[in-house]
């Protein structure tokens, strides 16, 4: 009787709870894209099937509860995220935005239900041998060799237009801190000892692109063979190889002259010691070695990032998950802030370096002020507009009339040429706060503009409002630098400016999803949430890490695809730390 009275009552579920759950998620797929006939079929069938799914399985009170929160997380991104795109508001107190939210919640907690109870476990040799060197140098000349048509085809490299700043700086000996200075010197040092030599700084090009491709498959490589030697998988090992040799996003960054690039390169390497720190049973004797490798470590992040500094102080307080070790990593970071402020010592007083503009710390408050400038003007008092506008220079009123939802440089960019602020600080803080209590909802929007495109799927790229591309493949700091772009494979280049200027990725189903912001950073956010609700908390440090840096870039002027590679190079490793966390976890 007990049997039966189950049976039935899962049937009652399938029958009634999986139909209203589709029809609610169905509606408001349809009125958020429409989809046409045929689609529509499609969608309901699948929405069905999912449904079923998660209605079945059987969870823990903490699956269910995780499942529940991301759920709606989830939810009211796909909203909020769909209304900013078309509308540039999240209207979240309209009626029509809460009821899509609450009919797509059910649907995405049974998603989340699957997704917590799911095993990732790949198959492995437990008596795998794996030979560390030979593998890394044979991946690592794979996947050089396959990069090499991409460098030819943008020839001497891709030279963004912040590097013209960093540039002139190598030229006139006049140093600031705006952009780190180890890159620029690392940059520079190239371009002028092969101009020496050469007479040729398209050679000087050339030459960085080449160093840059090794280093950056050096790291591709040693995290291939690393999860290799600590999965003993050799699909999950093809797959990752795969990762970097089909993916197009990387050949071309590894050419791209940004901080950005050697910055990620960093972070992968640090996050997979962290994760090596927290599988690995570490000895006494090897303690020493701990706090020399992760001092070098955070001191290359701390300089090649200037606001790495706050990411690592956030990240701290999660090493207490590695007990001794643990309190070595954090004795090291300390060590690294030490040598940093050494560092910045030798800056200022030998080099005479300048500090950057801390105009970028402001990017949100400046959005957010003037988007209620130019939505809510007739509200304002006269006096609050005026030092607003003084607040911005001579031409503060035009300045704020140029606001742009989805980029903050064109406001901020005058934020730093007077002394209002640093005159009025304490009051120019009050009318922000002021204005933030009489129009929440537009600061929400101003941020939500921002920083849209790190979680929506619909982010429309390329941007027709600013200047935003998947890659920055052309630019003037060609012709400003003397530089000259020469093509060794027209039809390649043509193919890459296509998918990543145009947008076209957009248009091909497998890159419309692996190219977008948004699936790096959720996959961080779900793979962090997996590991939290399985307990697996020696595997948390490095995703908190990455979860920090993460949070710095939601402070950010503008969200763009270079600022999230350090999650793209470090995808791999989370697919790892998925797959460690379903067999559990077992010193090696």
């Amino acid at each position: 009787y007990v049997l039966m009275d189950k049976r039935v009552h899962k049937l009652f579920d399938l029958k009634y709870r999986g139909v209203v759950y589709t029809v609610l998620a169905y509606i408001s797929i349809y009125m958020l894209y429409y989809p046409q006939p045929l689609i529509s079929v499609f969608c309901i069938m699948v929405l069905y099937y999912i449904n079923k799914r998660g209605i079945f399985t059987e969870t823990t009170e903490r699956e269910i509860k995780f499942s529940i929160v991301m759920g709606i997380i989830i939810s009211i991104s796909i909203v909020w995220g769909k209304n900013l795109v078309e509308y540039e508001s999240t209207l979240f107190l309209a009626v029509r935005t809460i009821l899509l939210i609450m009919a797509l919640c059910p649907f995405f907690i049974n998603v989340m239900k699957i997704f917590f109870t799911a095993n990732f476990t790949w198959f492995e040799q437990k008596n795998l041998k794996v030979d560390m060197l030979k593998n890394f140098l044979i991946c690592w000349c794979v996947i050089f060799i396959a990069y090499i048509p991409v460098l030819l085809a943008f020839y001497p490299g891709i030279v963004t237009y912040d590097i013209y700043d960093q540039f002139s700086q190598v030229l006139s000996g006049e140093y600031n801190l705006k952009h780190p200075i180890a890159h620029t010197m690392f940059m520079g040092i190239i371009f002028k000892l092969v101009y020496r030599l050469t007479g040729d700084w398209n050679k000087g090009a050339l030459v960085h692109s080449i160093i840059q491709m090794l280093i950056m498959t050096g790291v591709f490589s040693y995290i291939s063979v690393w999860i290799y030697k600590f999965s003993k998988s050799k699909r999950l090992f093809l797959v990752i190889i795969a990762f970097w040799v089909v993916l197009p996003i990387h050949p071309i960054f590894t050419i791209v002259t940004t901080k950005d690039i050697l910055f990620s390169a960093i972070v992968a390497i640090l996050v997979l010691k962290l994760m090596e720190s927290g599988i690995c049973e570490q000895t006494q004797k090897s303690l020493i070695k701990i706090i020399a490798y992760f001092c070098v470590l955070f001191f290359l992040l701390f300089i090649f990032r200037n606001n790495a500094l706050y990411a690592v102080l956030l990240f701290l307080p999660a090493l207490f998950f590695y007990g001794a070790v643990g309190r070595k990593i954090i004795l090291s970071a300390v060590l690294a802030v030490i040598m940093l402020f050494l560092y910045n010592y030798v800056l200022h007083n030998y080099i005479h370096a300048l500090d950057g503009p801390k105009v970028e710390m402001f990017s949100v408050p400046v959005q957010q002020i003037a988007r209620v400038y130019n939505l809510c003007n007739d509200n304002l008092l006269d006096n609050e507009k005026e030092d607003i506008e003084r607040l911005f220079g001579d031409e503060g009123k035009e300045t704020l009339l140029k606001y742009e939802s989805r980029k903050a440089d064109v406001v901020k960019e005058r934020f730093d040429q007077n002394y209002a602020w640093e005159n009025n600080e304490l009051k120019y803080i009050n009318l922000w706060i002021k204005w933030g209590i009489k129009h929440p909802g537009v600061y929400l929007d101003a941020w939500m503009n921002l920083i849209n495109g790190y979680f929506c799927f619909d982010d429309e790229i390329p941007d027709k409002q600013t200047y935003r591309t998947y890659i920055e493949i052309r630019c003037n700091a060609y012709n400003e630098m003397g530089l000259h772009f020469s093509t060794k494979n027209k039809k390649l280049f043509d193919l890459y400016d296509s998918l990543f200027r145009k947008g076209k990725c957009q248009e091909i189903p497998f890159l419309s999803i692996v190219c977008q912001l948004a699936f790096y950073d959720w996959a961080l956010i779900l793979v962090f949430a997996y590991v939290w609700q399985k307990k697996r908390y020696r595997l948390l440090p490095p995703i908190i890490l990455l979860l920090a840096i993460f949070f710095t870039n939601l402070l950010g002027p503008v969200a763009l695809l270079r600022y999230i590679y350090p999650f793209i190079v470090c995808f791999p490793t989370l697919i790892f730390a998925l797959t460690r966390c379903s067999r559990g976890i077992k010193d090696l």
